[in-house]
């Protein structure tokens, strides 16, 4: 048997053995569904460090390999669990339940089944290693895998280029979708500012007057209209049912519908938004030098709060959010990238998918003209921001181990400099 490293994401935080708190992912370990201190997950008979090793568990205590073969925990005495042969003398092997069997018992009761012929695969004779091919996720005996398999191999290849096809195709859409939406969210206000080819709004016209008008009222409804419909699309298949029945349908390309009908929905919005003209502005920056300098130090801003939400995304996992890494994995026949990370890191993961909160905010209030139309975008969608994120104490928590535990990685090599720094003086 052999422990899994991580001490996050179940419902104990405290060691088994010593009954004492556990803190940080890295402080201990989880072995038989219990959690340990990795100081006190040890032999009981040698107190040997089991992080890493084989170990073995007769009645509750744990064993390390050689105490186990060597002291009374050994089941020389005992009796193979499926024949009932005596052990005395003879090799064994255990189960993940402690149960022993002989090696030939073993071989018969754990063996993979052939695919073609239903029988296990065991070793030949005068061995005990078995010999079997691997082919798609399945198990033949080398007699029983013949040339029908390669039609399957070829059927699952065909289906991989399929898959990774429509991912790609989706990447390059959702792409051109994202520089397109930074240029309509930011540097588009800011270029009108700054030439001044078409006028933004109306300041001679009274506020009660533009707002009984229709084609103001009607701009707006219209982009109130696109804005719930972008909203409706993201949050309804961020729920957990919908996201199932997608699954089942799609498969691996779950994700990559997501991000899909996102990119469509603010396809959409860039298309049909209606600029309010009709109504004066809530603000206007047009007095020199500011009229200049101003729009110019907005530029500047949003240039960096985008480069910091394209940087935040890479972190993030930028193939496993466009759903690239799904694909991947699927046609590797491993499990979803989610399964791969800790607890913790999932259960983040599903509070807050893109941490683009302040950055976002900046952009969509940090402009030189800020029209009606602008400040229902604004308002409509950091409000959304603002509701849909559902981080805790836990994420927090999590937070701040992970941020210690990289702090404490980037000053080892400083504290060892600074060490070596000493040597030399003396």
């Amino acid at each position: 048997m052999r422990q899994r490293k991580g001490g996050g994401g179940g419902a104990q935080r405290s060691c088994t053995r010593c009954s004492k708190a556990v803190c940080g992912d890295g402080a201990a370990c989880r072995a038989m569904g219990s959690l340990f201190h990795n100081t006190c997950f040890t032999c009981s008979v040698c107190s040997e460090k089991l992080i890493g090793k084989p170990f073995y568990t007769v009645s509750g205590r744990i064993y390390c390999e050689a105490d186990f073969l060597y002291s009374g925990a050994h089941p020389s005495q005992e009796v193979c669990s499926s024949c009932g042969r005596s052990l005395e003398g003879q090799p064994f092997s255990v189960d993940a339940d402690s149960r022993v069997y002989c090696v030939s018992d073993y071989h018969r009761v754990r063996a993979p089944l052939c695919a073609a012929c239903g029988g296990p695969i065991l070793p030949t004779e005068g061995s005990t290693e078995s010999i079997r091919v691997v082919s798609c996720d399945r198990n033949y005996h080398v007699e029983c895998y013949s040339g029908e398999t390669l039609i399957d191999m070829a059927s699952v290849g065909l289906r991989g280029l399929a898959l990774c096809a429509v991912c790609l195709l989706n990447t390059a859409f959702v792409f051109i979708s994202g520089a397109e939406f930074i240029r309509f969210i930011s540097f588009r206000a800011i270029y009108h500012n700054i030439t001044g080819d078409t006028t933004l709004c109306q300041d001679s016209i009274p506020w009660s007057v533009a707002l009984r008008d229709s084609s103001v009222l009607g701009s707006l409804f219209m982009d109130l209209g696109l804005l719930v419909l972008f909203i409706m699309q993201h949050s309804l298949l961020a729920r957990s049912p919908v996201k199932q029945a997608l699954h089942s349908v799609l498969g691996p390309l779950n994700r990559t519908a997501y991000c899909f009908t996102t990119a469509l929905a603010l396809q959409i919005i860039m298309r049909y938004w209606q600029p309010v003209m009709g109504a004066p502005c809530l603000w206007s920056v047009r007095h020199a030098p500011w009229s200049i300098w101003f729009p110019v130090l907005c530029f500047v801003l949003h240039f960096l709060c985008w480069a910091i939400i394209c940087s935040i995304l890479m972190i993030f996992d930028y193939p496993e959010l466009m759903g690239i890494k799904q694909v991947y994995n699927n046609c590797l026949g491993l499990e979803d990238p989610l399964t791969y990370k800790s607890p913790g890191a999932r259960r983040l993961l599903s509070h807050l998918r893109h941490p683009v909160c302040l950055e976002l905010g900046v952009v969509l209030w940090v402009l030189p003209t800020l029209t009606l139309d602008r400040l229902l975008l604004a308002g409509t969608l950091s409000t959304y921001l603002a509701l849909a994120h559902s981080l805790d104490k836990q994420d927090l928590a999590y937070l701040c181990v992970r941020l210690n535990h990289k702090l404490h990685l980037f000053a080892e090599p400083q504290r060892g400099s600074a060490e070596t720094g000493g040597h030399k003086e003396k």
